[in-house]
């Protein structure tokens, strides 16, 4: 598996160690630098985690056994440009995690993950990315998404999926917007047909009087 994207491991990030750290905000840690030594390392590596969450909305984990170095590769060439696919020891990852929200996530550090972090704005695209990849490399059943964690909660696989699919807060306030823009509208016409309802009562009244 060597170049799968172990952070923290005896593994590399494979042939786009330039691209992956560029984009996963790894700029100050060479993780297969020799001179570098394992604690240093370490610390980085806590670092890197801490400094993705910081700037997610939600954290989620992929088995990464089963993929090969090509796979991994390509799944994190088809994730949004703002979202970042880091594999990290669970031992790293329980401490990056420790004491802060995302303590819970600490329960899906079981076995080798891959671990997607995201923002609202890409929640969405990022899961059907990956839903997508997994779908067409056949790879539903052993890689699908394990669980995730959003605002301290963790949540099951069916639990990301639901989260992906609701409406961020921009679209949220479009939609209040367009909401806001239509009342003055609704409540013109419903005014100006006042004075007709009333006068067809008046009418109704006046003739069963008579």
């Amino acid at each position: 598996m060597e170049g799968v994207g172990f952070v923290g491991g005896s593994l590399g990030l494979g042939n786009r160690s330039g691209e992956v750290a560029a984009r996963c905000g790894r700029t100050t840690v060479n993780m297969g630098a020799a001179s570098v030594k394992n604690r240093t390392r370490r610390v980085g590596i806590v670092d890197t985690v801490k400094e993705q969450l910081d700037k997610s909305t939600l954290a989620f984990a992929l088995p990464l056994e089963g993929y090969t170095v090509k796979e991994v590769s390509k799944l994190r060439g088809v994730i949004p440009e703002n979202s970042c696919a880091l594999a990290v020891k669970n031992t790293l990852f329980r401490r990056a995690v420790a004491d802060s929200t995302w303590e819970v996530a600490g329960d899906l550090t079981k076995g080798s993950n891959l671990w997607v972090f995201t923002d609202e704005a890409d929640m969405k695209a990022t899961v059907e990315a990956i839903n997508k990849f997994n779908k067409e490399s056949k790879k539903e059943e052993t890689n699908g998404i394990r669980g995730g964690v959003m605002e301290s909660i963790l949540y099951d696989a069916k639990g990301v999926d639901a989260l992906s699919k609701l409406p961020s807060k921009q679209d949220l306030y479009q939609k209040i917007a367009i909401a806001i823009n239509s009342v003055p509208t609704k409540v013109g016409r419903s005014i100006n047909s006042v004075p007709t309802k009333v006068g067809r009562a008046i009418k109704l009244a006046t003739e069963e009087e008579s």
